[in-house]
């Protein structure tokens, strides 16, 4: 009897705790699909700090301070946001090295840092950006997100400026097997898996652009301008898109 109590309240506080946690991952994707990120993203933090191996707080960490850092124009913070996301997905990845998102999470953090950077910075993360990808669609070839890496992947190669190109030259001894068609197909897989994926109707609109592709390209941004917002990037995303329609009819 004296040690069935113990274990009987070891018992139900792993139940009242996990039901906490849930609460919590509720209370988070509701805020998170409300359009309120920060707000979703503290309400992460507070999972992670409760539970610091959580697979979905530690991937919606990096996720979010990615999203939000992106929006910021202070050029410190932004990095200094990045980075954060970064230290998120390392954990990720350390602790979940077989989860398809903890490989998305760092291809698109590292993306998001490459962007920030030029010449021989930039080109540092290209060769580890595509290895996260290609695994993340190995290992779940419908993550849309790696699909659209991906496609960022070879659009970004390919437009790459003669000092960058010079350099990605001797880190991979050659040019490495990217075009805008590839980028392409890429946006267009990652399509055919989510819908609703503004950014990527974007940048496949882009890519077919640069493929001299106008007609299509056209109607990608027509498509894209009348899908739902479904993050706070959308409005913006479409206001891009109304842009470009202007420019290339």
């Amino acid at each position: 009897m004296k040690y069935f109590i113990p274990l009987l309240i070891c018992f139900f506080s792993n139940i009242l705790y996990g039901q906490d946690i849930e609460k919590l991952l509720n209370e988070a994707h509701t805020l998170e699909v409300s359009f309120k990120e920060n707000a979703a993203l503290e309400k992460y933090l507070e999972i992670q700090r409760i539970q610091p191996l959580n697979q979905t707080a530690l991937y919606k960490c990096a996720e979010l301070l990615g999203k939000i850092g992106a929006r910021e124009t202070n050029a410190s913070i932004k990095e200094k946001k990045y980075v954060n996301a970064l230290a998120f997905s390392k954990m990720l990845l350390k602790n979940y090295p077989n989860s398809d998102l903890a490989h998305e999470s760092m291809s698109i953090v590292l993306g998001r840092l490459a962007l920030t950077k030029s010449g021989k910075e930039k080109v540092d993360y290209v060769k580890e950006i595509k290895l996260h990808a290609d695994q993340a669609v190995k290992l779940n070839p419908k993550n849309f997100k790696a699909w659209h890496v991906l496609g960022r992947w070879h659009y970004e190669v390919s437009d790459l400026n003669f000092i960058e190109i010079t350099a990605i030259r001797l880190l991979f001894g050659g040019m490495p097997n990217a075009s805008f068609n590839l980028a392409a197909k890429a946006f267009e897989k990652a399509a055919e898996i989510n819908t609703k994926f503004c950014l990527n109707y974007l940048e496949l609109a882009k890519s077919y652009h640069k493929l001299n592709q106008n007609k299509k390209a056209i109607l990608i941004l027509k498509q894209l301008v009348n899908l739902p917002n479904t993050n706070e990037d959308d409005p913006e995303i479409k206001l891009k898109a109304l842009e470009y329609l202007k420019s290339w009819n």
